[in-house]
């Protein structure tokens, strides 16, 4: 009998191929859910100085929330980029492509970090929560450690089967994975194919690894030293350093996405004296609802369903109820459902030049800027409810009917993907010709022009279904 010591026992070490695709597969389900809870919350931010008329000098808060906004969109398409090099280090490894991820909300115990997996609007206490994700380990900060700290990490012992991986912070999970491909044999772990593989020559041209776009910079992984430079990519740019001892706030970058978050949670509140204040001095976000959602799935079944009767209940589901918000909502997963499609498609790298061109010229960026965005900034304005229940506003709720897999059979992946893209279009222009006066008012109230952007959303997603047609010659 192994007599207990009160120490914990350290995380098992990820020593073989299996156990790295299981820790890689975790780090790209995380990215793809981060991503979307930063966006989410940068999407309910407020955009129109009409929404701000109750504050002295709208103007100027409406500049201040686009600044910030700005900075969260920021993380995200890094976050983005740190998906693209997770894909990449799975392909050398001999992994599959990983997209999917739980609907939201999920329970604290889903990832090891021990936080709340959810859609939350732009707040004090998001931003919180974001700093608490992307916290350098080391790091004492007497400002926010006494506000929202992460918990250490669980252990957990080896077994025979792949290990699934405990880390307490995102840095925690990727030093784990560095540790990894700094001592597993490079002659035996890199055995997929490099030119497959995403990078910025993929995205954006030749030599544009010397003109970052979208702050983006994602290259080919091809042997342990190329491996660690994308994962010192990831550490640096989410903590602003790659040291494992004691780090201070001051010898991070500034730009790292720890220092972003931490930037406008004190521009937020007006200053670091005013932290501990509950509430900002304005309110900088629409009322929308926390995970909203167009049903309940199999991964969330057990979630309360809030109706919009006085306060959301922590961890609830805010299944929409008005009926042109829900035609809204479904178009919009419909858009998020097809982009990943492609997404698959253009890491696993089973097509053409011509072909991946044709995916690349419509997933980046015209799909991410003209057909996401818009819808989900349309979504952060409509309401939640029948009625107009609470007042709540809803939002994207970027929701997964089904695992997001690889299309296996070219000719068919092509004609399904351009079939979704036209009828969703279809449906858009369906649903402008129908929307009810009360959506008309809400939209024209908050300062949204619904006679100029409702169709220019439209003529956006038929252009993109006419092209990606015309790209897979369909």
């Amino acid at each position: 009998m192994q007599r207990k010591t009160g120490r914990s026992e350290p995380p098992a070490k990820i020593a073989d191929r299996a156990s790295l695709i299981q820790a890689l597969t975790v780090a790209s389900q995380l990215e793809h859910g981060l991503m979307l809870m930063y966006l989410y919350a940068a999407f309910s931010m407020k955009a129109f100085t009409r929404e701000l008329e109750e504050y002295p000098q709208p103007e100027v808060l409406r500049n201040k929330l686009r600044d910030w906004e700005a900075r969260i969109l920021r993380v995200a398409r890094q976050e983005m980029e740190h998906l693209g090099f997770v894909c990449n280090l799975l392909t050398a490894i001999g992994g599959n492509q990983y997209f999917d991820r739980p609907n939201f909300p999920q329970p604290k115990q889903f990832w090891p970090v021990n936080l709340p997996i959810e859609l939350e609007r732009f707040s004090r206490r998001t931003l919180l929560r974001f700093l608490a994700f992307e916290k350098p380990q080391h790091l004492k900060d007497p400002l926010i450690d006494p506000l929202y700290g992460a918990p250490a990490k669980s252990p957990r012992l080896a077994a025979s089967q792949p290990i699934e991986v405990r880390f307490a912070s995102i840095g925690d999970l990727y030093a784990q994975i560095r540790r990894a491909f700094e001592t597993m044999p490079e002659e035996e772990l890199f055995i997929g194919p490099t030119p497959v593989q995403v990078s910025n020559d993929t995205l954006f041209g030749q030599g544009s690894m010397t003109k970052p776009t979208y702050d983006m910079f994602v290259f080919k992984v091809y042997d342990r030293q190329s491996a660690i430079n994308a994962i010192d990519e990831i550490i640096e740019q989410g903590e602003g350093t790659l040291s494992r001892g004691q780090v201070t706030v001051a010898s991070l970058d500034p730009d790292c996405h720890y220092m972003l978050f931490r930037s406008v949670l004190i521009d937020y509140m007006g200053g670091e004296d005013k932290l501990r204040n509950p509430l900002p001095a304005f309110e900088g976000a629409r009322k929308c609802v926390t995970n909203p959602a167009w049903e309940l799935h199999q991964d969330t079944i057990t979630r309360h369903v809030f109706d919009g009767k006085g306060e959301q209940p922590e961890m609830s589901v805010a299944v929409l109820t008005h009926a042109w918000t829900r035609e809204v909502m479904g178009i919009t997963n419909t858009a998020y459902e097809i982009l990943m499609q492609m997404l698959v498609r253009l890491y696993t790298g089973a097509d053409s030049p011509t072909e991946v061109n044709g995916l690349v010229q419509t997933v980046f960026f015209p799909m991410m800027t003209m057909m996401i965005r818009p819808l989900s900034e349309l979504m952060s304005l409509l309401p939640a409810f029948q009625g107009n229940t609470g007042s709540y506003k809803a939002g994207a709720g970027f929701e997964f009917f089904r695992t997001i897999g690889f299309l296996p059979h070219k000719p068919a992946a092509w004609i399904t993907i351009e079939e979704n893209l036209s009828r969703n279009a279809a449906r858009f222009q369906g649903a402008i010709g129908s929307m009810p006066p009360d959506v008309s008012k809400i939209l024209t109230t908050a300062g949204y022009d619904p006679e100029t952007a409702l169709p220019f959303i439209g003529q956006n997603l038929q252009r993109i279904a006419m092209n990606f047609k015309s790209y897979m010659s369909i």
